[in-house]
C-alpha cells in the first residue's frame, strides 16, 4: 500500500481533478456528485490493445458487479471511472462496450491530463481515490485480483486512511513552526514505519499472490 499526495501535499477537490460529468455505455451522463456518493472511488486505466488489460477486464467486471450487488444506484459501495488509454475511437468503443463503469469519453483532454498527473506508463492500473485528491495505487489491482468483491472492507479501510493523510499534510507546516524541523522529521519516520506495516498487511492479505499481474508499457502515441 502506497500513500501518495500529489502536488507536495496539496489536496484538490475531486471535481477539479476529474471534471463534472462522465458517460455510461448507454450514453447516459453521470455527474461527479453521483460518483462521490460511493463509499470507495477508483480510477481504472485500461486499453483494448493491452493483453494484461484484456485478462484483467473480466476480473474487474465481476468485482464491480458483485461488490455493488443489492446497492441502490445512488448508494454504491464502489464506483469507478474508466480512463481510456486507447489509440483510436474504434478501439475505445470496442473495449468500453464491455466496461461496467462510467468513463471519460475518448478524445477528452482529461484523459491525457490524468495519465500525466498519475504518471501512467504501464497498464492496467487501478487507483484508489478520495475526494481530497489523495491517491494510492500500488496494490489495488493485486487486492482486487486476489480477493474479488470480498476485498471491499479492505478498500474501505484504505480509503478512510486517505482522509488521515490530508489532515496530516495540513499539520506539517504548523508542526515545523511550533516544534521545529527535527521533531517533524522524527514524526515522519514514525509515519513511514506505519506505511511499511500497512504495506506488509496488504501483502499478507493478498497471499498467495495472484500469478498474472503483468502490465503493458504505454506506447508513445497513446
Amino acid at each position: 500500500y502506497q500513500r501518495r499526495v500529489h502536488g507536495n501535499y496539496k489536496t484538490q477537490k475531486m471535481e477539479e481533478i476529474l471534471g463534472d460529468t462522465f458517460v455510461e455505455k448507454n450514453g447516459k451522463e453521470v455527474a461527479i456528485d453521483a460518483v462521490q456518493q460511493a463509499k470507495v472511488i477508483l480510477l481504472y486505466f485500461s486499453a483494448a490493445w493491452c493483453p494484461p488489460c484484456t485478462g484483467f477486464r473480466p476480473v474487474f467486471k465481476k468485482f464491480y458487479n458483485e461488490v455493488n450487488k443489492g446497492c441502490a444506484v445512488t448508494e454504491k459501495n464502489v464506483e469507478a471511472i474508466y480512463v481510456s488509454c486507447e489509440s483510436s475511437e474504434e478501439e475505445f468503443i470496442d473495449h468500453f462496450n464491455d466496461v461496467v463503469c462510467p468513463c471519460i469519453p475518448f478524445g477528452d483532454p482529461r484523459v491525457d491530463s490524468l495519465k500525466d498527473k498519475y504518471e501512467i506508463d504501464a497498464i492496467p492500473v487501478v487507483i484508489l481515490m478520495k475526494k481530497n485528491g489523495v491517491t494510492s495505487e500500488e496494490l489495488i489491482r493485486k487486492i482486487i485480483t486476489a480477493k474479488g468483491a470480498s476485498c471491499f472492507p479492505k478498500l474501505l479501510e484504505m480509503s478512510k486512511m486517505q482522509e488521515q493523510d490530508e489532515e496530516e499534510a495540513k499539520n506539517v507546516k504548523n508542526d515545523e513552526k511550533k516544534e521545529g524541523k527535527k521533531v517533524v522529521e522524527e514524526k515522519k519516520k514514525v509515519e513511514e514505519k506505519k506505511v511499511v506495516e500497512v504495506k506488509k498487511d496488504c501483502l499478507l492479505y493478498t497471499s498467495p499472490s495472484p500469478r498474472d499481474l503483468s502490465t503493458s508499457r504505454m506506447p508513445s502515441s497513446a
